[in-house]
């Protein structure tokens, strides 16, 4: 059963030595928002946490560091997983490693993975990734109008759960936009999609203060089906 569904962005200046980076102001709305989304987090324990990212290591290591507010509770991790083949064969953190390719594959995957879990297990999916990267023109690709648009876009269509608008975004655009993160969020929609819940956007934040869209992303979940 899933318990536990966000979007968590996984920049390195998130996290400081010992916890969230609470001291950083320019960071002060996504930090606040990640602290609500641990607060979710933590009304439950698990038995298999799902992590989708773009990146190895920091695009895993990051969010289960955000949520997991001692890290010694995370348990045993699992190797790397390709988002079209994952096998899950016993409880624990399944890193998942989304591609650029096709929206449609990750949210078809995401819903092929729901099929696979044990339907007894307490589940969490945490959708790791990042919005554009061409946001102002000291960020790390520049600046792009189309970053602007895909951002506001992504939003919009989001709380709408418009899941065919998400799904339509063209990999041209996308490249042009910076994004790494939609992929990712593609799959966990897949597989909230799957589960045949009822559930509510929650968007707890959203900057962009050094030129990459922060989105911190609660799912509401309501365990009477559709």
């Amino acid at each position: 059963m899933i318990k536990f569904a966000c979007f968590c962005p996984h920049a390195p200046i998130l996290i400081d030595e010992d916890d969230l980076s609470f001291k950083n102001e320019e960071i002060k709305e996504t930090v606040s928002g990640i602290v609500k989304l641990r607060g979710c987090f933590e009304e439950e324990n698990y038995d298999l946490v799902l992590v989708s990212s773009p990146h190895p290591e920091w695009g895993v290591e990051i969010p289960l560091r955000a949520l997991y507010k001692d890290s010694g509770n995370i348990g045993q991790i699992f190797n790397y997983q390709e988002a079209s083949k994952v096998e899950i064969e016993e409880r624990g953190v399944y890193p998942i490693l989304t591609s650029s390719g096709s929206i449609e594959d990750h949210f078809e995957w995401g819903r092929k993975l729901y099929r696979k879990i044990d339907k007894k297990w307490k589940v969490a999916y945490i959708a790791s990734g990042d919005m554009s990267h061409t946001l102002k023109e000291d960020g790390p690709y520049g600046y792009d109008e189309v970053g602007v648009e895909f951002d506001e876009r992504f939003l919009r269509y989001l709380k709408e759960k418009n899941i065919e608008g998400i799904l339509s975004f063209d990999n041209r655009f996308l490249l042009k936009a910076g994004v790494c993160g939609i992929w990712s969020f593609g799959m966990c929609l897949g597989f909230l999609e799957e589960t045949g819940i009822n559930y509510q956007v929650e968007i707890l934040s959203y900057q962009a203060p050094f030129g990459v869209g922060y989105l911190v992303c609660n799912f509401i979940l309501d365990e009477e089906r559709r």
